[in-house]
């Protein structure tokens, strides 16, 4: 015998969006890969075209540095982002996968 849901539902108004994307605005919604991975990172790959360090991925997005550390850890643990350490400096670039999944949802 199953339990009744505690989760209750919102119904739906006529006219309004489920989709939580569509209620941030176009830009939001058509921004696939933000969906799929977050805005923050989905910026943080788009800095990524060329090598960068942490200090210029937040200088030049405006974010704090232990926020696109934060993100890079992810990324590169998923394959999508490769790092390269050149003397005290750590360096980041988009991986093959990181170029293919900007190429396929990015723009």
């Amino acid at each position: 015998m199953t339990r009744p849901s505690r989760c209750r539902t919102r119904p739906v108004r006529q006219g309004s969006s489920s989709s939580v994307a569509s209620r941030k605005g176009d830009t939001a919604s058509e921004d696939r890969l933000a969906l799929l991975i977050g805005t923050g990172r989905a910026r943080i790959m788009r800095a990524l075209e060329m090598p960068k360090t942490t200090t210029a991925v937040a200088q030049s997005l405006g974010l704090a540095k232990s926020t696109v550390s934060q993100h890079l850890v992810v990324l590169t643990s998923a394959g999508i982002v490769w790092r390269q350490r050149l003397g005290g400096r750590v360096f980041y670039q988009l991986d093959h996968s990181g170029f293919a999944l900007l190429e396929q949802l990015g723009d």
